[in-house]
């Protein structure tokens, strides 16, 4: 059963860090690591786009009980480029684990698939090799538990005025981080 607490209103106990900026959003982890594979990815300039690349600490959301919905639904409302409607508007015979989750090959497929770009998405050039965009890949789920990943893709995160908006989205126990490609033909 799901809460009927909107998330932004969770009530953490003290003790418990949370991430989260004032206005609510989730702030970005602060790993070098992630952040040098950030600005080498953003090097790979896209035709007519951009990339949004993330990684946020889900710890304190899973310590206060927030459901799996729940909890995909901030993520992915903090990574799109517009508030979302009430929950009791949007359709409620779909589910982030039913719908757009896949498994750990499919993810790495479309991420590549994604990260190369070109003909795909009706470009003549690709973005990044196959290989660059493998190692892109490897070295972006690596920051993950690959026990207790969940990968998504699908979810059309990202400015509706672009018209290619697609990438993996993975959530282990602890963070959630996105790899993503927004761009028009």
């Amino acid at each position: 059963m799901e809460s009927s607490v909107p998330l932004n209103t969770v009530h953490v106990q003290s003790v418990v860090p949370t991430p989260m900026k004032e206005n609510g959003t989730f702030r970005s982890v602060e790993n070098r690591a992630f952040l040098q594979l950030k600005a080498e990815i953003e090097t790979y300039r896209r035709t007519s786009g951009h990339y949004i690349v993330d990684l946020v600490s889900i710890s304190f959301l899973r310590i206060a009980g927030v459901t799996q919905e729940e909890l995909l639904d901030a993520v992915f409302e903090h990574w799109d480029d517009r508030p979302w409607p009430p929950k009791s508007v949007r359709p409620s015979n779909q589910s982030w684990d039913s719908d757009y989750q896949v498994d750990a090959d499919e993810a790495r497929r479309h991420a590549i698939k994604t990260l190369v770009g070109g003909a795909d998405i009706g470009h003549t050039k690709e973005a990044m090799s196959q290989p660059v965009a493998t190692q892109v890949w490897e070295r972006f789920a690596a920051f993950f538990e690959r026990t207790a990943c969940r990968y998504y893709v699908g979810m059309g995160l990202g400015n509706r005025e672009f018209t290619y908006l697609s990438g993996v989205a993975i959530v282990d126990h602890q963070h959630a981080g996105i790899l993503w490609v927004v761009e028009s033909d």
